[in-house]
């Protein structure tokens, strides 16, 4: 009997190797698609290790490393064009030394940037395979990283909407509810935007349900809303609390800064609207659609909350594909 393939993945929604969650809740719903696509790709025989994109290897990372058939760097904003200055991804040539690299799945530019410094670019050729295709979420990203000399990368999307790949997706569209979730950014706060958003939600619905996505957002949503807060009701920070009120408590709004969530939503059929605080709204609504609008367009968001807005989004399915194809090929 063949022992089953051994995959590991450097993976954004744990915090350290011992698998503690990571405060910001948005990553683990990367890390849901992540893992639902290579258990799809590779077969339930498969074993899907992780160790923590936010620390360093430690002896026992760094023997899950060498045992892995591949290694993956599943999704979120972990590069950067000046990565000895700031690294969100904790890894270097010595981890890695040249002799087991990883392959990216859906991973973006953490923000507008210059071109890739000279360290940038020998580190990243350092970790990353030459051989593999790279898959990345936005066009922008692509860029970046064909400027820190990578012609093997593709524009695939986030793993997140993969699932929505092939038919143009058709987002619901219906008349506006009466009760909308609202999500906010704790990393990314404008308060005169985000308190004006709030003013609006109030005045527009007769209830404002809050998720908290990150450690400081009950902190600082439980401030904007103490205001209305007799129409507010706040849920828990979990993923669990999330997902049982959005399959049990549709039909509703979803308007917020918080990209992922806002994607949570559109995929479990609830009207919403993701504001751009940064890139990765930004750029991914560029390639697919994705209904944004930008954060200080409070008319457009206005619009949108008294009336249908249709909207199609589009996931190539092709890009996806070929990434795929590459390790079906190598596992027949």
């Amino acid at each position: 009997m063949r022992n089953p393939m051994n995959i590991l993945v450097f993976n954004p929604a744990i915090k350290d190797h011992a698998g503690t969650l990571n405060d910001n809740l948005g990553d683990c719903i990367i890390w849901q698609a992540v893992e639902q696509q290579l258990k799809d790709l590779f077969g339930p025989s498969a074993v899907i290790n992780s160790i923590s994109s936010h620390v360093a290897p430690n002896a026992q990372a760094l023997r899950q490393i060498r045992a892995a058939a591949y290694r993956f760097v599943g999704g979120t904003n972990l590069l950067g064009s000046k990565m000895r200055r700031e690294r969100q991804w904790k890894v270097s040539g010595r981890t890695m030394a040249f002799r087991h690299p990883a392959i990216l799945m859906g991973v973006g530019w953490g923000g507008y940037q210059p071109r890739p410094d000279a360290f940038t670019r020998f580190l990243l050729k350092a970790v990353l395979s030459r051989k593999f295709l790279h898959s990345v979420r936005d066009s922008y990203s692509e860029g970046q990283l064909r400027a820190a000399g990578f012609d093997n990368v593709v524009n695939t999307s986030c793993p997140t909407l993969w699932e929505w790949a092939g038919e143009p997706r058709q987002i619901n569209c219906q008349e506006p509810s009466d009760r909308v979730l609202l999500m906010l950014t704790d990393y990314r706060r404008d308060e005169s935007l985000d308190r004006a958003l709030v003013h609006l939600l109030a005045g527009q619905y007769k209830e404002i349900i809050f998720w908290p996505q990150g450690s400081i957002d009950p902190y600082y949503g439980s401030y904007l809303l103490f205001g209305v807060r007799n129409k507010v009701r706040i849920l828990d920070a979990t993923m669990d609390a999330f997902e049982k009120f959005l399959a049990t408590e549709g039909p509703l709004d979803c308007v917020g800064t918080r990209l992922h969530g806002g994607i949570k939503c559109l995929k479990a059929g609830q009207r919403s609207l993701i504001i751009e605080v940064d890139n990765r709204a930004r750029e991914i609504a560029r390639d697919t659609s994705l209904p944004t609008v930008a954060r200080d367009d409070i008319k457009a968001i206005e619009h949108w909350t008294r009336a249908p807005q249709p909207c199609t989004v589009h996931i190539l399915k092709d890009p996806i594909d070929r990434w795929k194809q590459q390790f079906i090929v190598k596992t027949r």
